[in-house]
C-alpha cells in the first residue's frame, strides 16, 4: 500500500544530541519514538534502521522495508538526442512498504548486539520530553528462528547484509521467506532475486554458502510457499552460512544539480573511465583530492552545460581519481578513450576563453577561435594518474563541435565532428582529400583529423557537400583504416558515395538525412563511402571493427521501409514504432552490407551504442520508452522499470542474432547518452544518466556514491550520471529439483532451481526439445527414463543436467460386484483384488470387500496401493432398478427413444449434462455430453443386449435394449 507519510517514522527534533556514527551503528531500538502517521505508538516494532535509502522495521520473526521517492507534477519527455529540458516541479515525499515474514518459523523477537559508544536523544510528538539516552547497535539477531537456525542482520558501509546460520545442514530447507506488497518477484539471469514494487526494484544478490571454510554452490528458488534456497551439495558434519550479499556494483556519479554521463571505455588494466558534463559545483562528488581541476569552473551552478568531468574507477568500483575540466564558459565532453600506455584522451566542445584552462603551452591551437553556440572543440590528454599532459582548442570562427575520437596501434589520435566554419579551410590540410568546406555556414561539413601522441596535427580533411554532414563517431583497425559514421543530408551522390557503393543514392529525410559511412586510409585518402538509409531520417551513433575487419554500425531510424533497413531473416524485420527505432547493421571491410535489423519496441528508442568483447560478441545499449519488447526471459531486469524511459542492453553474435536482452532502470528516467564498454575479463560497464532517486536499482549500497545526489535539493527532475558493472553472463548447469522415483502409467513434474531460461530434452546431446517452460511434465511413463535440462538464458547452452527417473510397477486392480444390476432394496458385495491395500471412496472402508444395500444407481471408486506405494484407481457402476418395467425410469429429467433401438438413440433432456452408458455388468461403455433439448447418440457398434443410461449424478437411470 502507498502512504504519503512515513509509516515507521523517526521523528527527531533539531535539538537532538547525536554523536553516534550512523553508518557504523544504524540499528535503533524503539523506546517510544516510533509511531505511525497518526502518531500512534508501534510497540510491535522492536528496532528500526536506515541502510542506503531504505528504512527497516524489525518485528517478531518479521520485518518491513520502506522505499521512498519524491514525486513531481511534471515529466521530462524531451527528445533524448538533446539535453533534457529542465522544468520546475512540486515535490511530495511518498513511501512504499513491503512486509517480510518467515513461513512456519518460531515466533522470535530480535535482539541487538555491538552497542555504540555514545547515544542519541529523540524529541517528537510521542516523546515531547525526550526519550532519554538511546544507544545504537551494529548487529541484529533472530536466535533459533527455525530449529538450529539463526538469522543475523549486519549493517556495513550503509549496506544491509543478512545471513542464515544453519547449525544442522539438512534443516536449511525449512527456510522460506514470504514477501507481501511486491508487484512481481522473479530470479534473473544473474541468479539474483528481484522484487519489483511501484517504486522500483529491490535486488538480493545470488546467495553464496560457506561450509567449513569452503564456498558451496547455491541458488534462489521460488516455491508455492515463498522464497527459499537450493544447495545441491553439502556435508552433514558442518554448519552452513547462507549469505545472499555478493554483487557487482553500481554507483551514481553527480552533484546537487544535473550531471550527464556521456561516454565510457576501459583501459588495459581493466579500469573503467567515464566522461560527462555537469552543472554541479559539489566538489567532492566530482573531483578527488589532488585532481587536475578540483573546483567547478563554470559560469555558476545550474548553468547548462557547465563543466566537463572525467572519472576513473578500478574494477571494484572504487574511484581512483576524478576531475572537473572547464573554465568560465561552458564545456561538454564527448568521447573518451585510452591508449596502450594507460593515457586517457577526452574530447568535447568549449566556449571558455581563458585559454590556460583548455590549452597548454605549445598546444596545436592555444587560443579560442569563436562560435555562437558550441564554440570550439577541445582535446585533452591525461596520464593514468589523472594529471593533464597536454590540451588544445580545435576550431575556427564558427561552431565546430568535436564528438568522436579513436586511437590506432601507434597511439596516434583521430578526432572527428562537424565544422560550421566555412572560410579558412581550417579543417583541411594541404593535400588532404577535401581541403575546403563545401557548403555554407547554414550547414556543417564532417571533418576528420589525425594527431600525434604529443598533440600535433598530422593531417585533416573535410568530408561533405551542400547539406548537413556530421562525423559523429570514428573507429580504426589494426591496418590504420579509419571509418567515420554519422549523418548526411547532402544529395550530391558523386561526392558522398564512391563508385560501387552499397547505397549510391540518397534515401531521404527531413532532419538528419541518411547514415554517412566512409573509410579512409592512414594518410587521409578515401577508400570508399556510402549512404545508408531509407525515405525518413537515420543517424549513426556508434560502431566498431570486428576481428575480421568488418564494420558494425548502430544508430536510430524513423524509416519504416524494412527492405532498406533490414536483411533477409533479420532479428527484427519490421519497424517497432515510435519516433525512432534503433538499428544495427554489419558491413564488410569493403563497405557492403552483410545484415541489418531494427531493434525497437512500440515507442521511442534512442541513442544506441555498440561494443565488442574478446570473443567477438556484440553488446548493444540504448534508451527506450517501450515497456515491452526489449528484454528476454531470465534476463537481469525483465520488466520496464518505469518513468519516461529505461536503458536497455543486449548481447548479440556477429551474425546478428540476439542472445539476451535486459532493461536497466528504475521509477525515474534513464538514458540521455547510454554507453557500454567491455573489459578483457568480459565484464560489462554500462553508463548513462538517471532521475531515479531511490532504491538499489541504479546504485548498490556501499558503492562510490550510493545516493542520488540531486535529492539534496529535492530536485527529482535533475539527472545524476551512473556507472554499473555486470559480470559476464555465464550459463550454469541447472540444479534439478525433482522426484526421481515415479510409478508407471503416471507423469512426473520436473523443476530446476532457476525458474526461466530452460530447455528440457530427452537425450544428453541433440534429442527432441520437450519443453521450454520452468517446469516440465513428462509424458506417461512406462519404464525407467532419463531427461535432460540446459540453461540457455545467457544465449548459449550450458552443460545438460540429467534426471534419471526410476519407474516402479503400478498395481492393476480389478473390481467386481456379486450381482449387477440389482433391484432396489437388494444387497450386494463389492470386491477388489490386485493390490496390498485398498480405500473405497465415500464408503469409509479399507478392506478388499464391502457389503452395501444401495437404493439408487451409483458409481463406486476404489484406490489400490501396492507395497511400493504406487496406486491404481478403478470405478464400477452399480445399477439399481425398481424391477417393475424395462422402460421405467426414476425421473422425467431426461427421456429416450426409440426403445428398443438399433442404430441411434435420441435423448431429450431439460439441461446439459454428462450421460453414462453401462452394460449389465456395470462396465462403463460410453460417456456422452448431452445438450439441452435433444441429443443423438450413435450406438450402432454396440453388441445386442440390455444397457443402462444414467446421468452424472448417478441418480437418474433408464434401461434400453440394443437390437
Amino acid at each position: 500500500m502507498k502512504f504519503l507519510f512515513q509509516i515507521f517514522i523517526l521523528l527527531v527534533s533539531s535539538g537532538i544530541v547525536k554523536s553516534a556514527a550512523l553508518n557504523t551503528f544504524p540499528i535503533v531500538p524503539n523506546v517510544g519514538q516510533v509511531s505511525d502517521q497518526y502518531f500512534n505508538l508501534r510497540p510491535d516494532v522492536f528496532y528500526v534502521a536506515q541502510a542506503s535509502d531504505l528504512q527497516y522495521a524489525f518485528k517478531t520473526s518479521a520485518w518491513s522495508i520502506q522505499q521512498f521517492r519524491f514525486s513531481n507534477t511534471k515529466s521530462n519527455t524531451a527528445n533524448m538526442l538533446h539535453a533534457a529540458v529542465k522544468s520546475p516541479a512540486r515535490h511530495q515525499l511518498e513511501v512504499y512498504r513491503t512486509d517480510w515474514t518467515l513461513v512456519n518459523s518460531n515466533m522470535v523477537n530480535p535482539k541487538a548486539y555491538i552497542i555504540s559508544p555514545d547515544y542519541d536523544v529523540y524529541y517528537n510528538e510521542t516523546c515531547p520530553l525526550g526519550t532519554g539516552p538511546v544507544y545504537r547497535y551494529a548487529t541484529l539477531k533472530y536466535a533459533n528462528v527455525y530449529a538450529d537456525i539463526d538469522l543475523v542482520f549486519d549493517f556495513q558501509n550503509q549496506n544491509l547484509k543478512y545471513q542464515f546460520e544453519v547449525k544442522t545442514p539438512q534443516t536449511y530447507t525449512n527456510i522460506v521467506l514470504q514477501c507481501k506488497g511486491a508487484d512481481t518477484i522473479y530470479i534473473n539471469t544473474q541468479g539474483q532475486l528481484v522484487i519489483k514494487t511501484p517504486f522500483g526494484l529491490m535486488i538480493d544478490e545470488k546467495p553464496i554458502v560457506f561450509q567449513n571454510g569452503s564456498k558451496l554452490k547455491a541458488e534462489w528458488i521460488l516455491t508455492p510457499l515463498g522464497i527459499s534456497f537450493y544447495i545441491p551439495f553439502w556435508n552433514p558434519k558442518y554448519p552452513l552460512i547462507i549469505d545472499p550479499l555478493v554483487r557487482s556494483w553500481g554507483t551514481y556519479y553527480g552533484g546537487s544539480f544535473t550531471d550527464y554521463m556521456s561516454y565510457t571505455c576501459t583501459d588495459k588494466f581493466n579500469n573503467v573511465i567515464a566522461s560527462g558534463y555537469t552543472e554541479s559545483p559539489t566538489t567532492l562528488n566530482l573531483a578527488s583530492s589532488g585532481a587536475h581541476q578540483s573546483t567547478y569552473g563554470g559560469a555558476g551552478a545550474s548553468n547548462y552545460p557547465g563543466d566537463a568531468f572525467l572519472v576513473k574507477l578500478n574494477s571494484q568500483g572504487q574511484r581512483l581519481w576524478g576531475t572537473y575540466y572547464g573554465g568560465s564558459g561552458n564545456e561538454f565532453s564527448n568521447m573518451v578513450c585510452a591508449d596502450t600506455l594507460g593515457n586517457i584522451y577526452m574530447v568535447g566542445g568549449t566556449s571558455t576563453t581563458n585559454t590556460a584552462v583548455i590549452a597548454t603551452p605549445g598546444a596545436y591551437q592555444q587560443n579560442y577561435a569563436g562560435g555562437s553556440n558550441n564554440g570550439d572543440g577541445f582535446i585533452v590528454k591525461f596520464n593514468s594518474a589523472g594529471q593533464r599532459i597536454w590540451g588544445t582548442y580545435y576550431g575556427d570562427s564558427g561552431d565546430d563541435w568535436m564528438i568522436g575520437a579513436c586511437i590506432n596501434t601507434f597511439n596516434q589520435l583521430y578526432v572527428c565532428g562537424g565544422a560550421w566554419s566555412v572560410n579558412s579551410g581550417f579543417f583541411g590540410s594541404v593535400g588532404s582529400y577535401q581541403p575546403q568546406h563545401y557548403g555554407t555556414s547554414n550547414n556543417a561539413d564532417a571533418y576528420i583529423s589525425k594527431f600525434t601522441a604529443n598533440g600535433q596535427r598530422i593531417w585533416s580533411t573535410y568530408f561533405g557537400a551542400s547539406g548537413y554532414d556530421n562525423a559523429h563517431y570514428c573507429i580504426v583497425d589494426a591496418q590504420d583504416r579509419l571509418t567515420i559514421l554519422g549523418a548526411t543530408s547532402s544529395t550530391e551522390t558523386a561526392i558522398i558515395a564512391s563508385a560501387g557503393a552499397y547505397q549510391p543514392q540518397y534515401g531521404g529525410g527531413t532532419n538528419f538525412g541518411d547514415i554517412l559511412l566512409a573509410q579512409f586510409n592512414g594518410n587521409g585518402q578515401r577508400l570508399w563511402s556510402t549512404y545508408y538509409g531509407a525515405a525518413d531520417d537515420e543517424y549513426a551513433s556508434s560502431g566498431l571493427y570486428d576481428n575480421q575487419g568488418n564494420i558494425v554500425v548502430t544508430g536510430i531510424t524513423s524509416s519504416t521501409t524494412s527492405v532498406v533497413m533490414t536483411s533477409t531473416n533479420a532479428f527484427q524485420a519490421q519497424y517497432g514504432g515510435g519516433n525512432y527505432d534503433a538499428f544495427m547493421a554489419k558491413f564488410t571491410s569493403n563497405g557492403q552490407r552483410s545484415w541489418g535489423t531494427y531493434v525497437g519496441g512500440p515507442l521511442l528508442e534512442d541513442w544506441p551504442f555498440v561494443a565488442i568483447d574478446a570473443q567477438s560478441n556484440l553488446y548493444l545499449t540504448g534508451a527506450t520508452a517501450s515497456s515491452v519488447g526489449l528484454s528476454t526471459s531470465c534476463s537481469y531486469q525483465e520488466q520496464f522499470g518505469g518513468g519516461t524511459r529505461d536503458m536497455f542492453f543486449s548481447k548479440w553474435n556477429l551474425n546478428g542474432a540476439q542472445l539476451w536482452s535486459s532493461y536497466y532502470g528504475g521509477t525515474g528516467a534513464e538514458g540521455v547518452w547510454p554507453c557500454i564498454a567491455v573489459d578483457s575479463n568480459l565484464n560489462l560497464y554500462l553508463t548513462g544518466s538517471s532521475t531515479t532517486p531511490t532504491g538499489t536499482v541504479i546504485a548498490s549500497p556501499g558503492s562510490q556514491q550510493p545516493f542520488y545526489a540531486s535529492n539534496n535539493n529535492l530536485n527529482s527532475t535533475a539527472w545524476d550520471g551512473f556507472i554499473v558493472k555486470f559480470p559476464p553472463c555465464q550459463a550454469q548447469t541447472p540444479a534439478v529439483i525433482a522426484q526421481t522415483v515415479v510409478c508407471s502409467a503416471t507423469r512426473a513434474v520436473l523443476t530446476a532451481a532457476q525458474n526461466c531460461g530452460l530447455r528440457w530434452y530427452d537425450a544428453a546431446t541433440g534429442g527432441s526439445l520437450m519443453s521450454s517452460a520452468a517446469q516440465f511434465t513428462t509424458p506417461v511413463l512406462t519404464s525407467n527414463t532419463a531427461y535432460y535440462v540446459e540453461d540457455v538464458s545467457c544465449g548459449v547452452s550450458s552443460a545438460r543436467s540429467m534426471i534419471q527417473l526410476a519407474v516402479l510397477a503400478s498395481p492393476s486392480i480389478m473390481v467386481t460386484a456379486s450381482k449387477n444390476p440389482i433391484c432396489k432394496g437388494e444387497s450386494v458385495v463389492l470386491s477388489v483384488t490386485g493390490a496390498a491395500q485398498f480405500n473405497w471412496t465415500g464408503l469409509g472402508s479399507s478392506t478388499s470387500t464391502v457389503f452395501i444395500t444401495p437404493s439408487v444407481t451409483a458409481i463406486y471408486t476404489v484406490v489400490g496401493t501396492a507395497s511400493n506405494s504406487c496406486t491404481d484407481t478403478k470405478t464400477l457402476g452399480l445399477v439399481v432398478n425398481p424391477c417393475s418395467d424395462i422402460i421405467q425410469h426414476d425421473s422425467d429429467v431426461f427421456q429416450l427413444y426409440p426403445n428398443p433401438v438399433s442404430d441411434g438413440l435420441h435423448v431429450v433432456s431439460n439441461s446439459q449434462e454428462m450421460l453414462i452408458i453401462l452394460d449389465v455388468h456395470g462396465k462403463i461403455i460410453m460417456q456422452h455430453e448431452s445438450k439441452a433439448n435433444s441429443t443423438y447418440i450413435d450406438i450402432h457398434a454396440f453388441k445386442p443386449g440390455v444397457y443402462f443410461i444414467l446421468n452424472n449424478t448417478g441418480r437418474v437411470s433408464h434401461k434400453f435394449i440394443k437390437l
